[in-house]
């Protein structure tokens, strides 16, 4: 018994000294997932969904390369233009971050931004920021106590700053020449003021001038930015949904400058110019310079005044007429086509042949033109409300 248990004894240390078999001739080591190197050291695999990473410029061709990308933590990053081209062509990527420009922190998630306080030298970094703030709203500009009011003139000599941005001399500034130009351009011009830097820095609140505000518009132009300025003696906002004129003597001569102005006014959908001084015919034009806009004016026709927005009108030669003097016939009538609003029309009684100026109330439904001299209905045609 004994030399048996050695002979199982010897054959088990056997066992333990074999050399493992090798594996078959031509067979791959395992390999590593590719992966991506950031310039800040992070490091992710090809198939990465999500990343964190400050991206130095033109590393925006690195994300390409993940595939799977959902969303990418980017707080840090040196370009942010080169960054909004990127979301603009990965709308499916979703980039987050959370900024401090000149003391204001600015996060991807912003509904409203409060600029006011901003240095105008950290202009281009908002506006290269702004197109990443999908759900932003609203923007107070200059709208702070203490601060400078923009005269609402000024916006003309601006007129198209927006198109033309910078120059291809400006385009080639460092950012320390352009903060530098733009404290030169507002030294002496902007008081101090709560929201200005310890040094006197002009901010947004005291230095913004028509044709930046033009640029922050033109990156954003579904925001509402709120800039306060005077025209003529009365306070408005770039913010407001109607702005009423009305009563200042602007004139014909200023027709092109309350155009430029309402160039910038991008929330307003109402224009009230009621006892302007402008001619019928300047306010048409401005009308048609505004198409997004609903242009207001008063209208006098034989006497009487009728509001270009008015949605009904009643003009007939009766007593009442004789008795205030008014008299309508078939050539005062005509400016009823400045009128484009008008649901119920009464022109009974009056002394027309011609109702041409329907053809410019495509909400009419109700038309009484009884006891006059028409005889061609057919701008009728274009009036589909009719009842």
């Amino acid at each position: 018994m004994v030399a048996l248990a050695l002979l199982v004894v010897a054959l088990l240390l056997g066992a333990c000294g074999e050399t493992p078999e090798a594996p078959p001739v031509g067979t791959a080591a395992p390999q590593l997932p590719e992966t991506v190197t950031f310039q800040c050291g992070a490091a992710y695999s090809l198939d990465a969904e999500e990343v964190a990473v400050a991206l130095a410029a033109g590393e925006t061709t690195l994300l390409e390369r993940l595939a799977g990308l959902r969303v990418a933590e980017v707080t840090g990053s040196a370009d942010y233009e080169e960054l909004a081209a990127y979301a603009a062509a990965h709308p499916d990527v979703a980039l987050h971050f959370c900024e401090e420009v000149g003391g204001v922190t600015i996060a991807h998630d912003a509904v409203s931004l409060d600029l006011t306080a901003v240095p105008l030298s950290e202009l281009e970094r908002v506006l290269a920021i702004l197109p990443l703030l999908s759900g932003l709203e609203e923007v107070n500009v200059n709208r702070r106590e203490g601060a400078p009011v923009p005269d609402g003139a000024d916006a003309l000599p601006h007129d198209g700053a927006a198109e033309d941005a910078k120059t291809p001399e400006e385009d080639a500034k460092t950012p320390e020449e352009d903060a530098e130009t733009l404290k030169e351009d507002a030294a002496g011009t902007a008081p101090a003021q709560t929201g200005a830097g310890a040094d006197g820095e002009p901010t947004f609140a005291t230095a913004l001038d028509w044709g930046q505000l033009g640029r922050l518009q033109q990156a954003r132009p579904d925001v509402r930015f709120d800039y306060v300025f005077t025209y003529m003696g009365k306070t408005f906002s770039t913010a407001d949904e109607t702005v009423d004129l009305s009563g200042l003597l602007v004139g014909d001569d200023r027709v092109d400058e309350v155009a430029a102005l309402a160039g910038y006014l991008t929330a307003c959908e109402k224009l009230v110019m009621e006892n302007c001084g402008v001619g019928d015919a300047q306010m048409a034009a401005l009308c048609d310079a505004l198409p997004e806009m609903q242009v207001v004016w008063w209208v006098t026709i034989g006497g009487a005044k009728c509001r270009t927005d008015a949605t009904r009108i009643r003009l007939v030669n009766d007593e009442y007429s004789r008795k205030y003097g008014y008299y309508f016939n078939t050539e005062n009538l005509q400016l009823l086509r400045y009128c484009t609003e008008v649901e119920l029309l009464d022109l009974g009684h009056n002394k027309m042949d011609n109702i041409e100026f329907v053809r410019y109330m495509p909400k009419l439904r109700v038309a009484i033109l009884a006891i006059g001299h028409v005889k061609d209905l057919s701008p009728l045609a274009g009036c589909t409300e009719l009842e």
